[in-house]
């Protein structure tokens, strides 16, 4: 059941609708998109199947919106109206980073058993030259392993 507040939780992206699971979740969510529209985000993602590592993005997925996260600061949770659910985990605290970082997964309406995962963030690269994600933002490629784990990283990162 979604917060009775639906009218004031509903946004759009990319013309798909979606409702917030709750206020804070909703806040959270514009505090986000602020840093999306106004810092550069560098991300890396790809489908995974939802049961790798005994369904650790399943249960990241499907758990509830106010059950913590560990490694995680805060997150949001939201369901485009089709039912496909969607979270976000955010890795960075603003007192200890000075950049933005966050996990999103989304499970996937066309792919089954897999989840989009991303991972977003604002910190600064390291090189201005190409190389692979966890070596161009180390700091955030560190964060979101301790989130995603050693098998799911691998899959994510080391493409």
């Amino acid at each position: 059941m979604f917060c009775p507040l639906h009218e004031c939780l509903t946004r759009v992206v990319l013309t798909f609708p979606y409702d917030c699971s709750s206020v804070s979740s909703s806040i959270k969510t514009i505090i986000l998109s602020h840093f999306r529209w106004t810092h550069q985000i560098n991300s890396t993602g790809r489908d995974i199947d939802r049961h790798v590592d005994n369904n650790r993005l399943l249960n990241l997925l499907t758990q509830s919106p106010h059950t913590p996260v560990e490694g995680c600061t805060t997150t949001t949770s939201a369901r485009f109206t089709g039912g496909l659910p969607r979270r976000r985990l955010v890795l960075t605290d603003a007192q200890r980073q000075s950049f933005v970082a966050w996990i999103l997964i989304m499970e996937s309406p066309y792919i089954n058993n897999n989840v989009h995962v991303w991972v977003k963030t604002t910190e600064s690269a390291v090189s201005d030259e190409g190389g692979v994600f966890k070596d161009r933002f180390p700091v955030t490629y560190r964060l979101a392993r301790v989130v995603l784990g050693a098998v799911i990283s691998a899959i994510l990162f080391d493409q």
